[in-house]
């Protein structure tokens, strides 16, 4: 069984403790964003099996929230993705969404 490595962007902004610190020295409008990088594995699905990946996220700085979804094959290519926009506020719902989809 193979494993596909690949890297996720993160993006880290600074913390309250770090901007009460930075007033505390007169940079009052100091805006901080730093990616970072993590190592991410995937593996194939076992032979004869399918694997099903879904997500459900806000976008930056919108109040849209959507789900999706993909279903690979034995050899780990997509044989069914979707993507739908929803009428939720709640992250939790897009995942649980995501999954719903997926197995339907």
């Amino acid at each position: 069984m193979s494993i596909e490595h690949f890297k996720l962007k993160k993006e880290v902004f600074a913390t309250e403790e770090d901007r009460t610190t930075w007033r505390s020295w007169g940079l009052s409008n100091m805006k901080v964003r730093q990616v970072e990088e993590e190592h991410c594995e995937w593996k194939l699905p076992a032979p004869s099996r399918v694997k099903l990946n879904f997500d459900g996220s806000k976008g930056t700085g919108s109040e849209e929230i959507g789900t999706g979804f993909v279903i690979r094959s034995r050899t780990g290519e997509p044989t069914v993705a979707e993507v739908v926009h929803l009428q939720t506020k709640d992250v939790n719902v897009a995942e649980l969404r995501g999954l719903w989809e997926g197995l339907c």
